[in-house]
C-alpha cells in the first residue's frame, strides 16, 4: 500500500456541533509520544502531505510541535479548521509549518449556519480568517458541504468568494457515512443529479473569476482509495463496500 497524502482526524474534540458532521467518534489519544511516533510511521509509509483536521485540530495542545517535527521529516502540512481559535497569537505560532490552511464555510446566510450547527458569527468569522491569512502570505481553501438546506445558497457564497485569491475552493456532497450525519441524514441528503447541477454551475460561472482550483467530491470519492487517521491513531483506507484498518500508527 502506497499513500501519498493522508487525512489525519487527530481528534474528534470540537468546538461547534455541525449536524452533518461525519467524523470518527473514536476514543481520542491525546499523548504526545503516540502522536509523534504516528508521524514517523507516516514517513515510512511514502506519505508527502499530511492534512490535520478533526474535529477541530486547534485544540491539540501540542499542535505546534506535531506540525514543526512532520515538516522536518519533509512532510507538507495542511490545516483544516472551523477557524474560530485561528486569532494573530495561534497563526504567529503555526504558520512557518504549513503549506495551506483550509477553511469550513456553507453558506452566507446566518439562519442556515445555525440550522447546520455552526452558532454565532461563522460567517463573519471564517471570512476575517481568510483575511488574516491572505495577509500573512499563506495559500487559502474553503472547504463547503452541499446538502439541502443550503443548495440554493451556493451561488451567492461564490460570488463572496470571487473576491479573493482562495488557492482553492472544494464542495462535498453530503455524505451520511457515520455519527451525526447519519442521525440527520433525511433533512441533509442531496442527490447525485442535485449535487452534479450545483457543481456545473459553480464551475461555469467562477472558474476563471476565483483565480482557484474548484474541486467537487461526490459521495463516491469516499468509498475509493481514500486514507484518513483516526483519532485513536489508526490507519483507516475507505474502499469500495468497507473501510480497510491497517493497524494502530502509534507504536
Amino acid at each position: 500500500m502506497k499513500l501519498s497524502k493522508l487525512a489525519w482526524n487527530i481528534t474528534n474534540k470540537c468546538n461547534q456541533g455541525c449536524r452533518y458532521c461525519f467524523r470518527f467518534d473514536d476514543k481520542d489519544i491525546l499523548d504526545k509520544e503516540s502522536h509523534f511516533n504516528v508521524i514517523k510511521n507516516v514517513k515510512n509509509l511514502g506519505v508527502k502531505e499530511l492534512t490535520y483536521s478533526g474535529g477541530e485540530c486547534l485544540l491539540v495542545p501540542h499542535l505546534t510541535e506535531l506540525l514543526e517535527f512532520s515538516q522536518d521529516l519533509g512532510i507538507k502540512n495542511s490545516l483544516n479548521t472551523n477557524g474560530k481559535l485561528l486569532n494573530d497569537e495561534k497563526l504567529s505560532e503555526i504558520k512557518g509549518y504549513l503549506k495551506q490552511v483550509n477553511l469550513s464555510l456553507d453558506t452566507l446566510n446566518d439562519n442556515t449556519n445555525n440550522k447546520i450547527g455552526r452558532f454565532g458569527d461563522h460567517r463573519e468569522t471564517i471570512l476575517n480568517r481568510i483575511d488574516l491569512l491572505k495577509s500573512q502570505n499563506l495559500d487559502v481553501g474553503v472547504t463547503t458541504v452541499v446538502m439541502q438546506c443550503n443548495k440554493d445558497d451556493i451561488i451567492e457564497l461564490g460570488q463572496e468568494l470571487s473576491k479573493y485569491k482562495l488557492k482553492r475552493w472544494k464542495l462535498l456532497q453530503f455524505t451520511p457515512s457515520r455519527f451525526l450525519s447519519k442521525l440527520h441524514q433525511k433533512e441533509f441528503e442531496i442527490s447525485d443529479n442535485e449535487f452534479n447541477k450545483v457543481v456545473e454551475q459553480v464551475k461555469h460561472l467562477f472558474s476563471n473569476e476565483l483565480l482557484a482550483s474548484i474541486e467537487s467530491r461526490s459521495r463516491n470519492y469516499f468509498n475509493k482509495d481514500y486514507g484518513v487517521i483516526t483519532p485513536d491513531c489508526r490507519l483507516i483506507v475507505m474502499g469500495q463496500n468497507c473501510d480497510h484498518d491497517y493497524g494502530d500508527l502509534s507504536k
